[in-house]
């Protein structure tokens, strides 16, 4: 028995794993999809058929209608709970790029193939779903035409003024109402989920007669529904000022001063406020400003040859705190005024030797927007009559320019002008002429004579040798003398002259000096210079030693004193 029973067992151990169902999926039927249908909508459920632990899950999704790949990616499939059945579950994402939700525009039918699957096998089958395009909300009664007066005076912030619009969705979308107001102003906006349309502020600032409201509605699938349009009458409001004296045409001169007024406001109460809305071309906005908020005036500096910002036209908006006004205009047209020239650059610098005609081309650019001619003339300089002007307008010295006597920088004021206004630019000029070594040293005196004792010692400085370079620059102004010892004179390359040796009374032999400057080339004096000594006995020595010593004088001395002066008389008396 016992093997009976073993032999039993191990049969159905064999049979088993034939007895076990194949997953299968139930026959699946067409769905219906709405367009507007919300995140995470159950829109069918997938018997799967099986004896053991099976999932669901999606192999694909087409459009089987439509074009492109929209919301392929929408469907997912998962069990509800964990006792359910597999669902497919449809998500939208209207913020994704592009939006991921059904839109029936572009697609209107899909297939849907699920796979069912135990980990060994599997079965598929397709759900065809059918979207169902979405209707668009619409107003459900007539919309009235017009509302209630609205009073600018008493009508508060949030105050209702009109609240007679009514919508409604077959598709039970959430609605949202939109508004747009003509005139455009910041008081009316409306309640997106009632369609309430009332004053965001009090609507004391309003300014015109009446308001239109155009209202839209939407479910946020389909395009928005309307306007309907509501009218309003306003009683009580503000109105624009009426400004007088612009939308013409002003003529200025290109030359009035910046800050010229153009147009004032008048005075008014409420006083308005002047404002500049556009200046074209634009290029000309900063050409005008407005000061004090009434008075457009000048900003910069005017110009009539500027062909683009000769005539602008200015778009003026006059305001009284409440109410804007519509714009006014001002074609402004220049008038040509004679312009100066303009002359680049306006200061020359030029560098040359002396010995010459100074001869300079300042290439001056003179521009004369006017078109007019133009002179030259020198109004400031050491001396106006040494300059003049060639034909082309090169600047000419009239004589050879020696710095010893014009100095070494001239300096000239150049005007130009123009030869019909009278308008002129000035040129500052200033040339610089460098020195040349074209003076000789000549000495002051000729004869150099110096009287001295025989007692004065070798090497006495007696004096200098003086002579003048009158060229204004070292080193040609820096004058060397001959270097001379003859006899009993020495003269040194400064002019110094020493006694060289012990002398004997009488008139020394002359002694010719030259110089010359240290130049170059370098030049020699004209002349030499005659140095000589006259020298005389000691007699003051020896009388001063005597009387200094209180000795008398003895006739001995006496005797020696007529000689001498008798030597002296024979010399002077030949």
């Amino acid at each position: 028995m016992e093997l009976q029973r073993l032999a039993v067992v191990s049969l159905f151990c064999l049979l088993a794993p034939s007895l076990q169902v194949p997953p299968s999926i139930a026959p699946l039927t067409t769905k219906n999809l709405a367009e507007s249908a919300p995140d995470n909508f159950i829109v069918t459920c997938v018997p799967c058929l099986h004896s053991s632990t099976i999932s669901v899950s999606i192999l694909s999704v087409t459009v089987a209608q439509g074009v492109g790949t929209q919301c392929t990616s929408c469907f997912t499939a998962r069990q509800v709970s964990p006792t359910s059945d597999y669902c497919i579950i449809y998500h939208r994402n209207f913020l994704s790029t592009p939006p991921e939700a059904l839109i029936y525009a572009q697609a209107q039918r899909y297939i849907v193939t699920l796979v069912c699957t135990d980990g060994t096998e599997s079965a598929q089958g397709d759900v065809d779903l059918r979207i169902i395009a979405n209707s668009a909300p619409q107003f459900t009664q007539p919309v009235p035409d017009a509302c209630l007066t609205i009073n600018a005076i008493t009508t508060p912030a949030n105050a209702i003024v009109y609240n007679s619009l009514n919508a409604a969705d077959v598709d039970g979308d959430t609605l949202s109402y939109s508004m747009v107001s003509d005139p455009v102003n910041d008081i009316f906006d409306i309640q997106t989920s009632t369609g309430a349309i009332y004053a965001k502020k009090p609507a004391d600032s309003y300014c015109y007669n009446t308001v239109d409201f155009y209202v839209t509605v939407t479910d946020g699938t389909t395009a928005p529904v309307g306007p309907v349009i509501i009218t309003c009458p306003i009683t009580n409001h503000h109105t624009s000022p009426a400004i007088t004296g612009l939308n013409q045409d002003v003529y200025i001169d290109e030359d009035v001063a910046v800050g010229t007024a153009i147009y004032s406001l008048p005075v008014l109460i409420p006083a308005p406020v002047l404002s500049i809305s556009n200046v074209l071309p634009s290029t000309s906005s900063p050409l005008f400003t407005v000061s004090a908020g009434r008075i457009l005036q000048v900003a910069a500096p005017l110009d009539f040859e500027d062909a683009a910002n000769r005539d602008p036209n200015i778009t003026l908006v006059v305001s009284n705190t409440y109410c804007a006004s519509t714009e006014y205009y001002l074609h402004v047209h220049l008038r040509d005024k004679n312009d100066p020239p303009k002359v680049t650059p306006t200061s020359v610098v030029h560098t040359q030797t002396e010995g010459s005609f100074i001869y300079l081309s300042p290439g001056l650019s003179i521009v004369d927007q006017d078109d007019f001619t133009f002179g030259r003339v020198i109004i400031a300089a050491a001396d106006v009559n040494m300059w003049s002007f060639t034909p082309g307008g090169d600047l000419i010295s009239v004589v050879t320019y020696d710095v010893e006597t014009l100095g070494p920088v001239a300096n000239l004021t150049l005007k130009v002008s123009d030869t019909k206004g009278g308008l002129s630019e000035e040129i500052f000029v200033t040339i610089t002429v460098a020195d040349i070594n074209d003076n000789r040293p000549i000495f002051d005196q000729t004869v150099y004579s110096y009287t001295v004792s025989e007692c004065d010692p070798p090497g006495k400085v007696l004096g200098s040798l003086k002579a003048t370079d009158k060229d204004i620059s070292s080193p040609n102004n820096v004058i060397i003398y001959d270097v001379v010892s003859m006899d009993s004179i020495t003269v040194d390359a400064a002019g110094t002259v020493t006694i060289l040796s012990n002398v004997s009374v009488g008139v020394t032999t002359p002694v010719e000096v030259g110089c010359r400057d240290n130049g170059s080339p370098q030049l020699i004096s004209p002349w030499k210079a005659t140095v000589q000594l006259v020298v005389t006995e000691c007699v003051a020595t020896t009388q001063t030693s005597a009387q200094s010593s209180g000795e008398p004088i003895t006739s001995y001395m006496w005797a020696q004193i007529a000689t001498l002066l008798a030597m002296l008389g024979a010399v002077k008396w030949g």
